[in-house]
């Protein structure tokens, strides 16, 4: 219809498969074709040329069509060749996806991952799929376009944010020009492996909230400045960490003056 809208215009069944129209056998024999008429004009038959030209040579068997798992042998599906096959390291941040050992709930870390591929729907993604949008302006700061590294990176609300948390889990400045950068910085804090995890979680927490903050102000009319954003992101850390990890004697008072404070004394 679309690459030869001529032939499909003299085609009698529009609705016909494939199958209907392949030679028999899977492609030795002739065409058969239902047209309208019997004679072409000069644009009907250059494009039945090029159709010809096209799927010349082409074969097909006759078994009904199914469903293969390309990364398993044996062609079946299964959630740890999913788990094996995120877990390889990606060549745009040549990194290795963390999916498990860690406290942070899994549709914070898929938005995370979804983040680094650019499949979330910011403003530039949605007019770059002819999605109507009012504005491509950031939704929180109203100054830079809306971009999935802008909008983490350039946007002054979440500098600030990032500021917040450097200064409160006492690291070095948060500072990124990528997605992928953001999630290997815990790696140069100074701290033991166990600490650095809570560092990372910390941060997909913070990216969590600032995109929950840019969603309700979009559709909830909210107003959450990074002050708001911030003590968001300590109330979930500690509920998270304390409720999902081994870490279930913290006190809450404690933790808001250095969210690391047990780690760090064990």
């Amino acid at each position: 219809m679309l690459k030869w809208p001529r032939l499909f215009a003299i085609e009698v069944k529009k609705d016909c498969c494939v199958s209907d129209r392949f030679p028999e056998g899977g492609g030795a024999g002739p065409w058969r074709w239902c047209w309208s008429k019997t004679s072409f004009n000069s644009d009907e038959a250059a494009e039945l040329d090029g159709c010809l030209s096209l799927l010349g040579g082409l074969l097909l068997n006759t078994r009904p069509d199914k469903w293969r798992w390309s990364t398993e042998s044996s062609c079946l599906f299964s959630t740890a060749s999913v788990k094996a096959l995120a877990e390889v390291p990606d060549a745009g941040v040549n990194r290795v996806w963390k999916w498990k050992g860690c406290w942070i709930p899994l549709k914070c870390k898929i938005f995370v991952w979804r983040s680094v591929l650019d499949r979330i729907p910011t403003r530039k993604a949605l007019a770059r799929r002819n999605v109507h949008i009012d504005s491509e302006v950031c939704s929180l700061c109203g100054e830079v376009t809306e971009t999935w590294t802008k909008f983490f990176f350039a946007c002054e609300v979440a500098i600030e944010v990032w500021h917040r948390l450097s200064s409160w889990a006492k690291i070095p400045p948060i500072f990124a020009f990528a997605f992928g950068d953001l999630l290997v910085c815990y790696k140069w804090s100074g701290l033991g492996k166990e600490v650095k995890d809570i560092v990372w979680g910390l941060i997909v927490v913070s990216c969590w909230c600032i995109w929950k903050a840019r969603n309700g102000k979009i559709f909830s009319n909210g107003r959450k400045n990074s002050f708001e954003i911030f003590r968001e992101v300590k109330s979930l850390g500690f509920l998270w960490l304390k409720s999902r990890s081994k870490h279930r004697n913290i006190v809450w008072s404690e933790r808001c003056n250095y969210p690391l404070y047990m780690l760090v004394k064990e």
